[in-house]
């Protein structure tokens, strides 16, 4: 590893000779910036990357292996950011060997060192600045930084051990620190051995028997949306820092229930996030949809993305049901199901 103080980059370069440049971001309070478009790619649409990066005779479609390329090309000029997130992290380490080596290298190679927080963290702020605008009596607009450099951004609860003394001066701490920590997600993506994926079915069956119960769909199609909506708020407030900060406002819990279904209904749009959560959970519901437990990771990731990205790349079916909740938007659906649609997006939004 080594690290350029000149342009803040750490370069990684494994034993067989391939490396990575990650970013790193100043020593500062103040947020950095994504520069230029946010591109999000579901696991799928990575797949396809590595291997027009690693195998381009595997690229078969002509219209996939053209918008590979330009992604390829645009993330390296940096016109685009490419972030990782934990569900990147969830969905790769499962795979083994050669195989999981070259989708991770690709990875990391074009994503910088970018990362989108963890859409739970993302969660916790839109509901804490609507409980902030509810107790102060003021109108807060400003969003979450989402994308981000920081490498602990991935993770739901940061790893944060009790700092050492060490003598050095502060900044020497926290670069230290920092480059420890892009060095070991580095590691843990580009570690050959499996990690077995975890089957949490819970929330999903729980999902799956109400779309099905036969009362449920009896019921008028405005109070299945309501049930939809009480469902996404049960699924936030469950959050344990949600409900502490919840606890910590005072608010009464009928006053704390207005606020945030104010958030989600507000023009405003303060809680971009979970107001899509909520209005994809509603079109699943009312279209019987199946669930499985992998739409856990979509309905989190995916949709996260969606509110804050400029364009995200998505599975066919996931693109459906997002395409649909987005309407009443005032701006067009940034979803698309295949790469070359992707490309014509973010096309029409200037980049050439």
């Amino acid at each position: 590893m080594v690290y350029s103080l000149a342009d803040r980059t750490l370069t990684i370069t494994t034993s067989c000779g391939e490396f990575a440049v990650m970013e790193i971001a100043p020593f500062s309070d103040t947020p950095q910036t994504a520069r230029g478009r946010v591109v999000y790619l579901d696991q799928c649409h990575w797949s396809t990357l590595a291997r027009w990066a690693c195998d381009p005779g595997s690229v078969t479609n002509r219209d996939d292996a053209a918008a590979a390329d330009k992604l390829i090309e645009w993330a390296h000029a940096r016109r685009i950011v490419l972030p990782l997130s934990s569900g990147h992290v969830m969905e790769t380490t499962p795979l083994y060997g050669e195989k999981r080596q070259r989708l991770a290298m690709t990875m990391l190679q074009l994503s910088r060192g970018w990362h989108m927080r963890n859409p739970l963290l993302v969660r916790q702020d839109e509901i804490g600045r609507v409980i902030d605008n509810a107790t102060a009596g003021t109108s807060r607009r400003d969003r979450p930084e989402v994308f981000t450099l920081d490498p602990d951004a991935l993770y739901a609860t940061p790893y944060s051990p009790e700092p050492e003394p060490t003598g050095l001066p502060e900044y020497l701490d926290w670069l230290c620190a920092r480059l420890t920590a892009v060095s070991a997600n580095f590691d843990l993506l580009m570690d050959p051995e499996r990690i077995a994926p975890e089957k949490t079915s819970g929330w999903c069956n729980a999902l799956d028997a109400l779309a099905r119960d036969a009362e449920f769909q009896a019921i008028p199609a405005a109070r299945r949306r309501a049930t939809a909506q009480a469902q996404a708020l049960t699924d936030a407030i469950a959050d344990m820092p949600v409900l502490a900060r919840i606890q910590r406002s005072g608010l009464a819990s009928e006053d704390t229930v207005n606020a945030l279904l104010h958030g989600l209904q507000a023009s405003t749009d303060t809680m971009p996030f979970l107001r899509l959560y909520t209005d994809a959970l509603s079109v699943r519901l009312l279209n019987r949809a199946r669930w499985e437990p992998n739409d856990l990771v979509d309905m989190l990731y995916l949709l996260c993305a969606a509110a804050y990205a400029d364009g995200v790349a998505a599975e066919r079916t996931a693109a459906r049901y997002l395409d649909t909740a987005w309407r009443g938007r005032p701006d067009p659906c940034p979803v698309m199901p295949t790469l070359h649609e992707l490309v014509a997006h973010l096309t029409d939004l200037g980049l050439e």
